[in-house]
């Protein structure tokens, strides 16, 4: 639907165009010829008939049926056809009918329409609705179409004002036969296998426009041995025409003789619409000073309309403005200070941007309210918001104040008092009821809506965060000692005495004495193990004994601390626990006193809950713990862990900051030097120590 109107000295002047009628109500009320049907205000009766396997019901009114809402309902299969604006005159409620597709009729009256409810059977069948002279039908069943053939179906129709000539266009896609009879002032064109959806079948009136067409009426004709679309172009008076069918599209143009033709020389106009523009963002920056064609040509704006190429010279810019309005659909008013030539080529650009430079070229501006776009000068448009805003201050001071309670319920009243306090106007107010946690807001009523708004959406609960540490400290120790000692004793029968070689065993007892070697292993109760063998003759007068001692020792030690907190997003979360240990201190005065060192388990966390729900977390952990096993003047020394980092995590997932790994290793030979270097027999010189 395309608007176009020149506004003078304050009063609407008539250039309206109309394409697809869809407001055509409103002019179909005031600007019907005498031949047209009028609006229907009654439903009088309901027929049906079957013929050939098609049923047609027919829903009899007093004019034509110009508005209903169609309803398709599947369990069980019902077509509805609600008649806005219509009341019933129908005597029966329920109309039965043994067919194929249909069981019954029902009617159901409503304050504001009538109801047509058809109960199917077997499901859905194909069906048509179509607008009578007097009502509406309702086709079930396959209907019949010229020659047998698939319908073709119009996909754009309409009106358009051209410098030479009136047009009338009629797009199918697709190359149709077709013919026009001529008749006093009518010209009447028909296409058969052809027709218009609904949504085309409303009247074009146009006699608004310098041109020789009156009214152009569609119509669709489905009885009769012709079966397709019929336009009827009326004219004022008989004028030379043309019809051309181009790349799908069928023209009718009327030539603009006598007193229709232009009031000014044709200008050169080139437009080409082609697909719509794609959307992409660019940001530039560009001085706050800048004229209007600099943030044009910078690219702030995001353009999306429809591509078009416009080669005009010297072309009055009503007419222009007139262009855009046909291409983009929207209602276009220009005030009457709005004059000047436009002389421009612009290639393949949206709609929207050529519209913008062409305003920004004549120092034009425009305001847009829903539908309708008001192009004006910069200086009107600006004294026209200075007003408005006058009158809006003058309005709010004389509003009269109002007092709202609004309860904070997660918040602190006393954190959004501020916020809400910028949005107020200088005579507004607010206060605190810290008991009650409540704002007291004082304005005119749209300002207090708005703090009521601006609370709502701040005062929401704050998200909860369960955080637990694990802090797992795991030792491995391992010991082994490899080690030996040997030696001997014998007898001199000379001297009548037992002799040691570089020392050995008593005889009596096989045990003790000094040894030739002494490297044992570190073995005892409950740790290790040693073996000995004794090499001696029968007269026990000689003696070799020898000890094999090993130990072997692994130890494994874990410990796991786990603390947990719950805290508020953004909120920080502390928490400690361990032993105070006492030492003595020596003062500066000679004294002695008596201190204490922490040794403490603690961790301090700071969440963010983001709004994909992810939680962002500041966390510190630290251990601390007394080693009793290494003592300094009777104090036990402090084993120390700690870590600080942030980290990003999903819900309940586990997330590992860190760690320590500390490897210790040693490994000591003793033994006799030289000697315990041999292969092999090494072994009986040395001892061995890994841990």
């Amino acid at each position: 639907m395309n608007f176009f109107w020149k506004v003078q000295g304050g009063k609407r002047g008539g250039k309206v165009l109309f394409v697809g009628g869809i407001i055509f109500l409103a002019v179909h009320l005031l600007f019907a010829p005498s031949g047209f049907s009028k609006p229907a205000s009654q439903l009088n009766g309901i027929s049906i008939k079957e013929e050939g396997g098609l049923i047609e019901v027919l829903l009899k009114a007093d004019g034509e049926i110009a508005e209903y809402k169609e309803l398709k309902f599947s369990d069980p299969p019902r077509l509805a056809l609600d008649l806005i604006g219509i009341r019933s005159a129908v005597k029966d409620q329920v109309i039965p009918f043994d067919g194929p597709f249909l069981k019954r009729v029902r009617l159901g009256a409503h304050p504001d329409k009538v109801r047509v409810v058809l109960d199917l059977s077997g499901g859905f069948p194909p069906y048509a609705i179509e607008k009578a002279g007097g009502g509406l039908s309702i086709y079930l069943g396959r209907k019949e179409v010229a020659r047998g053939e698939d319908p073709v179906w119009v996909k754009e129709f309409g009106f358009r004002q051209l410098p030479l000539t009136s047009r009338i266009f009629i797009k199918t896609g697709k190359w149709v036969k077709y013919h026009t009879e001529k008749k006093d002032n009518e010209v009447i064109f028909k296409a058969e296998g052809v027709f218009f959806p609904k949504r085309f079948l409303r009247p074009l009136d146009t006699r608004e426009f310098n041109s020789p067409v009156d009214w152009v009426i569609p119509i669709n004709v489905r009885k009769g041995p012709f079966k397709g679309i019929k336009v009827v172009v009326k004219l004022q008076e008989k004028v030379p025409y043309q019809v051309v069918q181009k790349d799908g599209t069928i023209y009718l143009d009327f030539e603009r003789t006598g007193k229709f033709a232009a009031r000014e020389k044709p200008k050169p106009v080139k437009m080409v619409v082609k697909k719509p523009a794609e959307v992409k963002k660019r940001v530039a920056k560009v001085p706050a000073s800048a004229s209007p064609i600099e943030r044009l040509l910078a690219g702030e704006k995001v353009y999306t309309g429809k591509r078009v190429t416009l080669d005009f010279k010297d072309a009055d810019i009503d007419n222009v403005l007139r262009l855009f309005a046909d291409i983009s659909g929207i209602n276009i008013l220009v005030t009457e200070d709005v004059k000047g030539k436009v002389t421009i080529r612009l290639k393949d650009v949206p709609w929207d941007q050529a519209l913008d430079i062409i305003l920004a070229t004549h120092n034009l501006g425009m305001e847009r309210v829903g539908n309708v776009i008001r192009i004006s000068t910069l200086e009107r448009l600006r004294k026209e918001r200075e007003a408005r805003l006058k009158v809006e201050k003058a309005k709010e001071k004389l509003e009269p104040l109002r007092t709202e309670l609004i309860p904070v319920s997660y918040g602190k009243a006393s954190d959004l008092a501020p916020k809400v306090k910028d949005i107020l106007s200088p005579r507004g107010s607010v206060t605190i009821d810290e008991r009650t946690n409540t704002l007291i807001v004082k304005d005119v009523k749209e300002n207090v809506e708005k703090a009521k708004d601006l609370v709502r959406r701040l005062d929401t609960q704050t998200p909860q965060v369960l955080i637990e540490a694990k802090i797992v400290e795991a030792r491995t120790d391992f010991v082994r000692e490899l080690g030996i000692r040997w030696g001997g004793r014998y007898y001199s029968e000379r001297a009548g005495e037992y002799n040691e070689v570089s020392g050995g065993i008593a005889p009596t007892t096989g045990t003790g004495g000094n040894w030739v070697v002494d490297l044992p292993a570190s073995v005892g109760t409950g740790s290790g193990g040693a073996i000995d063998f004794l090499i001696g003759n029968l007269m026990n007068t000689r003696y070799f004994e020898i000890q094999l001692s090993a130990m072997e020792n692994n130890g494994l030690g874990r410990i796991i601390s786990s603390p947990r907190i719950t805290t508020l997003d953004h909120r920080e979360a502390y928490i400690e626990q361990g032993v105070r240990i006492p030492y003595l201190k020596l003062t500066s005065e000679g004294t002695v006193s008596t201190e204490f060192l922490d040794a403490t388990l603690k961790l301090t966390v700071t969440p963010h809950v983001t709004a994909d729900g992810h939680i962002r977390m500041e966390i510190e952990c630290s251990r601390e713990s007394p080693d009793w096993s290494r003592m300094v003047q009777g104090e036990p020394t402090i084993n120390k862990s700690k870590a600080k980092t942030e980290v990003m995590s999903k819900n309940g997932e586990v997330v590992v900051i860190g760690g320590i790994y500390e490897f210790t290793g040693s490994e000591r030979t003793n033994g006799v030097p030289g000697l315990k270097d041999v292969p092999l027999l090494g072994w009986l010189f040395k001892t061995k120590h890994n841990e």
